[in-house]
């Protein structure tokens, strides 16, 4: 990759997670500097690398997983090049992702194969954050992701658009190992009450602090989902933005003695029946 448009792309890319206090244009400089050597020669990942909607392509991920400050980067978001499961395989398959704690590779055309690579890859092991939206993920993804042990550190998950269900919610509320999840995404996403009544009594379900149910054609009647659910003690907001739901829904949510910390329902302003 050396010499390439594409490294030069990738080092513009490229920028710390630590933030550096800045006293003058001068001090500046020396932080800046400072602080990349610091990262390079660190043991933890301290890099982001944000490569969204750059049209990366298979060949040039396979040069990335050569290049040496790659093995640095814990945050890394690769959405919108349509790279496809070829893409996931390469990353899935390289020693150089291991230590990438958040992963993001939404609209890339990912099908259940990439769920399949992600949770039987020997390097993905430490992902707290994974972004999967607007893909091609349907319920035996799910069925996938649900049983992955080396999954089971995750603490957000976003599944937006994809068509997951009933039986994709249903292998998801069966998994074992999503005891750490607090934030869950999973706009329209074909979630009907059945559905939202499953989920919202799978084992894990509370580690939840925030979950997003927008645009799922949801009504008034999840009151009694959210009612017979089980323990939803940490849960914090809930968005149900894009749905039928009225102000009273909202105010029967807040009331309900199993969410105990509840304190935001989004939903559309225009909804006020």
């Amino acid at each position: 990759m050396e010499g390439t448009l594409f490294e030069s792309l990738v080092v513009n890319s490229m920028s710390l997670l630590t933030t550096v206090e800045k006293e003058d244009e001068d001090t500046m400089v020396v932080n800046e500097t400072h602080n990349f050597a610091q990262a390079e020669s660190s043991v933890e990942p301290k890099f982001k690398l944000s490569l969204n909607g750059k049209e990366v392509i298979c060949d040039e991920l396979l040069d990335l997983m050569q290049y040496p400050r790659f093995r640095k980067v814990k945050v890394l978001e690769l959405d919108d090049n349509e790279f496809g499961d070829a893409g996931v395989e390469i990353l899935a398959q390289s020693e150089s992702t291991a230590k990438v704690t958040s992963l993001s590779l939404a609209k890339n055309k990912l099908s259940d194969q990439a769920i399949k690579l992600i949770t039987e890859s020997p390097y993905l092991t430490r992902l707290d954050t994974l972004y999967l939206q607007h893909n091609r993920i349907g319920p035996e993804g799910m069925k996938l992701l649900a049983q992955a042990e080396n999954l089971k550190g995750l603490q957000t998950l976003y599944l937006r658009g994809n068509a997951l269900g009933f039986e994709g919610f249903k292998a998801l509320s069966e998994s074992p190992w999503l005891n750490e999840l607090a934030t869950l995404f999973i706009q329209e996403t074909g979630l009907d009450e059945p559905a939202l009544e499953v989920l919202l009594n799978a084992p894990w379900v509370g580690s939840l602090k925030m979950i997003s149910l927008t645009g799922n054609r949801l009504k008034d009647s999840i009151v009694h989902v959210f009612e017979s659910a089980g323990s939803l003690k940490n849960l914090e907001v809930i968005d149900l933005s894009g749905n039928a739901v009225s102000n009273d829904a909202v105010a029967a949510l807040k009331s309900l003695p199993n969410l105990p910390k509840l304190r935001t329902v989004l939903k559309d302003q225009l909804y006020r029946k």
